[in-house]
């Protein structure tokens, strides 16, 4: 799929890669794998990307941004439900996958639940690309094996509904957060993100 955004780029890889903005944006039980809490934190790491275009350890070559925790429901969870099912059922036997998101700069986020060999068998994929300041256009594409696809009506629909959560929700908050970094540039003030926001998640 593929849809222009009246959203800034940065806010937008932002959002794609918070592990918290699929419960809170779209409602979405599924989603609560990839939310971190205090036994089971999410780690992030910067490392070279499997590189074969010859770059070596210079500076220049490319690099990933990947984040990870125990695919886990943390805040939907009744009961018991260490290495268990949504619905409060005995541990699995199998190992925990897990919940993965990889940013390779500039432009594409990968997302998925792997296991101890980093395999999986359902990626989503985002290519984001700034085409202006507070626009961007975004490509998706699910990856993964299925016995049928189904109808291209129903997946952009749903797809479409998922967009417009996030877009509505990214839309609202944009014109604060450009306006109040623009007022810290334009007074050599350092502005964190991070403090902007009232909402504190349990990731964070």
């Amino acid at each position: 799929a593929v849809r222009d955004l009246p959203i800034d780029y940065t806010l937008l890889v932002e959002n794609i890669c918070d592990p918290d903005h699929g419960l809170f944006a779209h409602q979405f039980i599924g989603f609560d794998m990839y939310t971190a809490s205090e036994a089971s934190p999410l780690t992030v790491e910067v490392r070279p990307a499997d590189d074969s275009s010859g770059h070596g350890d210079s500076s220049d070559a490319p690099f990933v941004i990947e984040s990870g925790t125990v695919a886990e429901y943390t805040l939907t969870a009744r009961g018991s439900t260490k290495g268990g099912s949504a619905k409060g059922g005995g541990p699995s036997k199998r190992p925990t996958p897990v919940a993965t998101t990889q940013f390779f700069p500039p432009n594409l986020i990968t997302i998925g639940r792997r296991d101890a060999k980093g395999q999986t068998k359902f990626l989503t994929c985002f290519w984001v690309s700034p085409v202006g300041v507070g626009r961007t256009r975004l490509l998706t594409a699910a990856l993964a094996p299925a016995p049928f696809l189904p109808p291209r009506w129903l997946v952009h629909a749903s797809l479409n509904n998922f967009l417009d959560q996030d877009t509505h929700l990214l839309a609202t908050q944009q014109p604060h957060m450009l306006r109040s970094e623009l007022e810290a540039h334009q007074h050599g003030e350092l502005f964190e993100r991070r403090r902007f926001y009232a909402y504190r998640s349990p990731t964070e």
